[in-house]
């Protein structure tokens, strides 16, 4: 079967390396080493390299892949044993920018951090079992993502979880159009942590896709 050799995008689900608060820096990885992603794909060590070293101007950084949405500039783009990581300056003269920075500064003070993207595109690879070995790839843009899944397993914890941040939130130096959208948030986390635990108590199903839908909003911090 011929493999299909499009850009597409790979997320990742790790720590942030740093957020410096003084200089406005954010250091994280965006792609791991040896590891078999939902691409059915391993990114090797080097695979980064020539990418990083010939299209590094050209390598952007956006959230969730909205070439609208540009909070700032790349600064780096090296590798290490473990991954490909980037460090993106924050353009603080933009709303934009502003927003995606406490996005980080209320992920990191509550243990928690944003998932990171990239759209990225094979060029040499082998292929072993249907899974593919990328010994080189070029990146076109790296994404932070405010737009990860829930689990809706564990409906009144996770719906009291998200309402502590979205409430710690509140506080920051967020534009006044989404203060005004998580203060809505919070009123409908209300009732339905309401109405999650009386579905308990009662040992009936709460409706997961309403649940599904208010979690994937609360998670995307950014508009």
């Amino acid at each position: 079967m011929e493999t299909l050799l499009i850009p597409h995008k790979k997320a990742i689900d790790v720590e942030i390396i740093d957020v410096n608060k003084d200089q406005g820096l954010v250091t994280t990885y965006i792609n791991s080493f040896n590891v078999v992603d939902t691409w059915n794909e391993v990114s090797l060590k080097g695979s980064f390299t020539k990418t990083f070293k010939e299209n590094f101007k050209n390598i952007y950084w956006i959230i969730n892949h909205d070439w609208d949405k540009m909070p700032g500039i790349t600064k780096q783009l090296y590798e290490d044993s473990k991954g490909a990581i980037a460090v993106g300056q924050i353009n603080m003269k933009k709303q934009i920018g502003v927003d995606i920075w406490n996005d980080y500064l209320l992920y990191a003070d509550n243990g928690r951090s944003l998932e990171h993207s990239i759209r990225t595109q094979a060029i040499k690879y082998t292929i072993d079992k249907d899974i593919m070995y990328i010994s080189e790839q070029k990146v076109s843009e790296w994404s932070s993502l405010t737009r990860p899944g829930s689990n809706p397993s564990t409906e009144v914890i996770t719906l009291k979880n998200e309402q502590e941040l979205l409430e710690k939130g509140l506080k920051l130096n967020y534009s006044d159009e989404k203060l005004k959208q998580m203060e809505d948030k919070i009123a409908e986390l209300e009732a339905l942590i309401q109405k999650a635990a009386l579905s308990t108590l009662k040992n009936e199903p709460l409706d997961e896709a309403k649940l599904s839908n208010t979690i994937n909003y609360i998670n995307k911090l950014t508009f």
